[in-house]
């Protein structure tokens, strides 16, 4: 399962590249995130836009979706605090909104699933609920639609934080020119700053 979900994040990391980075990062967003100054406590307050139950939930979301391995997971890297942040600053009313319901929807979800508070599951359990809501079981398109934007959230959070950028990722920000014939594996870490490398 830890190589799934291994997998999984090098596949994410692909797909939120270059492309999801044109549609869904300007430079607000940029420049939003540059400002936020990491929290050790984000899950133990109310946040500037969700309640304390709100933070605690979107805390154990983050840290589903990108556990800890070798490196930290997302809630370690307090991508909760962040995303809570993003939406304050940058994302429009109609966004926040859709974050809470899709909160919301967690926990009513959880309590309907496994008779428990989304935070109160094990994290097998964290993984069914959630991989429940993105596979539809619950019927509700504009929900999937939510959580993806949530992830997407999450995975900006993760992967422009100091430990994302340069202990998950490989960035070479001058890759040194035309190498060719470079050993690479699926295991191989690579990230550059031009689509063309």
């Amino acid at each position: 399962m830890e190589q799934e979900r291994r997998r999984f994040i090098a596949n994410l990391t692909r797909i939120l590249g270059a492309g999801a980075a044109l549609i869904t990062i300007n430079a607000t967003h940029v420049s939003a995130a540059l400002a936020y100054q990491r929290s050790l406590d984000s899950n133990i307050r109310a946040g500037a836009l969700l309640n304390l139950e709100q933070m605690q939930i979107l805390h154990d979301v983050c840290q589903t979706i990108i556990p800890k391995t070798d490196t930290p997971g997302a809630a370690d890297l307090d991508c909760h605090g962040f995303i809570d942040h993003q939406l304050s600053v940058v994302h429009t009313p109609t966004q926040q909104r859709a974050v809470i319901a899709v909160l919301r929807s967690i926990h009513n979800i959880s309590n309907a699933q496994f008779k428990l508070a989304f935070t109160g599951l094990n994290d097998t359990q964290k993984q069914q609920c959630l991989d429940n809501i993105e596979r539809g079981k619950w019927g509700d398109t504009k929900l999937i639609e939510n959580f993806k934007f949530l992830k997407s959230l999450n995975a900006f959070g993760y992967f422009t934080s100091e430990i994302g950028a340069t202990k998950v990722l490989n960035y070479q920000p001058v890759p040194g020119g035309y190498r060719g014939s470079i050993p690479f594996t699926n295991e191989t870490r690579n990230y550059g700053s031009h689509a063309r490398y």
